[in-house]
C-alpha cells in the first residue's frame, strides 16, 4: 500500500499549531520561538513532509529559480571541463537549496539585454554570470534596488563593483614563477590564452611579471605572446617563440588548453620537454596528468566556483545581505613538464600529484613506485593511457 504524502495540515495537527505557523517555519519567516521552530522541524522530518516548491515561491513572491548565463558559445561548453565543473557546482548547490537553475548562453554584450528582457519578468530571482567581461561587469556594478541581484564568476575588471567569485589568479601566477625560478630558468616566455584585456589572463601575466621583477629578471615585451583565443593562433605563437634565435628555457601557458598546444609546437620543432624547454600551465584539466610529459600546472576547483557563486547569490536573495566577494585558493601541482624528476607523490590518494601551497608546504606522506609516464603504480591499477595532443580548431575557452 502506497503511503499518503504528508501535508502541511498533518504537520500543524501533530504539532498543535496553525498551518500559518508551519508555513512561517518552512519559509523561515515570522517571530516564532526557537523551541517551537525546532519542534515543528522535527515533526516535518518525522512525517516526511515536503513543501510544494511552486506554492511556496508564489506565497513568498519568488520564483525559486536562478539564471546561469555563460558568455562562451554553447558548442564549446560540452567539451570544456572547466565550464562543466562550474555548472555542476552551481546545479548541486541549487538542488540543495531547492532552487531551479536556468542556463542561457549569450555573448557578454547581450547579457544586460538578457537580464532586462528575459530574466527581468519574475522568471528568476537572481543571475550568475560566468565570464562577464568589462562592460557587462560595469553595468551590473551600478545595479539599482529594483534590479535582479547578480554574482559574477571570473574574468571581470579590477575595479568591478559587482559581487564576484574567482580563482586567486595572482597567487597561482606567483607559484608558477617561483617554481620556474627555483629550477634556475632565466629565459622565460609566456603564451596567453586570450588577447590582452582578458582579466584572468591579465592577472596571471601580471603576477608572473611581478615575481620575476622581484628577482631582477624583467621579461621582454616580445616574450609575452597574446593570442586571439584560438588554438591555431596559440600554436603559431608558440612556434614563433620556440624557433627564435634564442629559444626560451621555459614557457608559461596561461591555461592548460594553451599548454597542450605549446607541447605540440615544441615537439614539432624537434625539441624536447622538459630537456630543452620546460612547460607549465594553469587549470589542471583532467588530461593534464596524461600528457607526455605530464603537465605541471595550477589547480583550482571549478565546482567550488559554481557552488560558492550560487551560495552567495541565494543568501543575498533570501536575507537581503550583501553577497560579498571571494577569491578561491590555487595550488601548484608538480609533474614532469617543468623539469622535476620523476618522484612519488606525497598525497594519500595513490593517483594524486604532489601539491604545494603558496608557502611551499608539501602534503601527504605515502610513497609509491612510479611508471615511466610519471603516474604511480598501484596494485591492480590499469596502465596509464597514451597521451595525445593536437592544435585542433577550437577556441581556448577556459577561465
Amino acid at each position: 500500500m502506497v503511503r499518503r504524502q504528508a501535508t502541511i495540515a498533518d504537520v500543524a495537527r501533530t504539532a498543535g499549531v496553525s498551518r500559518q505557523t508551519v508555513s512561517r517555519v518552512v519559509n523561515n519567516k515570522g517571530e516564532i520561538s526557537a523551541q517551537t521552530r525546532q519542534r515543528i522541524r522535527a515533526i516535518i522530518e518525522e512525517l516526511g513532509y515536503r513543501p510544494h516548491v511552486i506554492a511556496s515561491s508564489l506565497a513568498g513572491g519568488r520564483s525559486r529559480h536562478i539564471g546561469l548565463v555563460i558568455t562562451n558559445p554553447a558548442e564549446e561548453v560540452p567539451t570544456n571541463p572547466f565550464f562543466l565543473s562550474v555548472i555542476y557546482g552551481a546545479s548541486t548547490e541549487a538542488e540543495k537549496r531547492e532552487y531551479g537553475l536556468v542556463i542561457r548562453y549569450a555573448p557578454a554584450d547581450e547579457v544586460i539585454r538578457l537580464r532586462e528582457n528575459v530574466f527581468g519578468r519574475g522568471q528568476v530571482d537572481g543571475i550568475v554570470v560566468l565570464r562577464a567581461h568589462r562592460d557587462c561587469a560595469a553595468a551590473f556594478g551600478g545595479r539599482g534596488p529594483d534590479q535582479l541581484p547578480v554574482v559574477l564568476v571570473g574574468d571581470f575588471p579590477p575595479d568591478c563593483q559587482c559581487p564576484f567569485v574567482d580563482i586567486d589568479n595572482t597567487s597561482g601566477g606567483h607559484l608558477l614563477a617561483e617554481h620556474l625560478l627555483e629550477h634556475g630558468y632565466r629565459r622565460i616566455a609566456v603564451v596567453c590564452h586570450s588577447p590582452a584585456g582578458h582579466a584572468s589572463a591579465d592577472r596571471r601575466v601580471q603576477a608572473l611579471l611581478d615575481a620575476f621583477r622581484l628577482r631582477d629578471l624583467p621579461v621582454a615585451r616580445e616574450a609575452i605572446l597574446w593570442t586571439d583565443s584560438t588554438l591555431p593562433d596559440a600554436y603559431r605563437k608558440a612556434l614563433t617563440v620556440v624557433r627564435g634565435c634564442r629559444p626560451p628555457q621555459a614557457i608559461v601557458a596561461t591555461n592548460d588548453w594553451t599548454a597542450m598546444v605549446v607541447l605540440r609546437a615544441i615537439h614539432d620543432t624537434g625539441l624536447r620537454v622538459p630537456e630543452d624547454v620546460a612547460v607549465v600551465g594553469f587549470d589542471d584539466l583532467p588530461l593534464a596528468a596524461y600528457l607526455e610529459p605530464p603537465l605541471t600546472t595550477v589547480v583550482f576547483s571549478g565546482f567550488d566556483l559554481g557552488r560558492s557563486a550560487l551560495e552567495r547569490l541565494i543568501c543575498r536573495i533570501e536575507t537581503g545581505a550583501p553577497a560579498g566577494s571571494a577569491h578561491l585558493p590555487a595550488r601548484l601541482v608538480i609533474r614532469r613538464s617543468c623539469g622535476c624528476p620523476l618522484q612519488p607523490p606525497l598525497e594519500p590518494d595513490p593517483f594524486g600529484p604532489v601539491e604545494l601551497s603558496l608557502s611551499g608546504e608539501r602534503r601527504g606522506a605515502e610513497l609509491l613506485p612510479l611508471a615511466s609516464d610519471g603516474l604511480p603504480v598501484a596494485p591492480g591499477s590499469w596502465p596509464a593511457p597514451e597521451a595525445r595532443s593536437s592544435p585542433g580548431q577550437r577556441s581556448i575557452g577556459n577561465v
